[in-house]
């Protein structure tokens, strides 16, 4: 999950933030287009660590769609999109 409502699908300039917290990191932010997001069990969400390193501290994350905090609020029916 790279795109987001503010920026697109632009990786540099990924906006949802993961900060540390003890043995996990909590993540913070928005997605506005998953593939295949509706049918998968986990997510690979694209964040960063600190936004004043830019690209080098965007780091990809496997998330339980499961997870507490975590929400889909709608399906997208996108042209041509059956297989990912």
């Amino acid at each position: 999950a790279i795109t987001e409502p503010d920026f697109g699908s632009d990786s540099a300039a990924v906006s949802t933030t993961a900060k540390l917290d003890g043995d996990e990191y909590v993540i913070n932010g928005e997605k506005i287009y998953v593939t295949a997001g509706s049918r998968a069990t986990h997510l690979v969400v694209w964040a960063t660590l600190d936004k004043s390193k830019g690209r080098a501290a965007i780091k990809s994350f496997i998330v339980p769609r499961e997870h507490p905090g975590v929400t889909v609020e709608r399906l997208e029916h996108k042209l041509g999109i059956k297989a990912s």
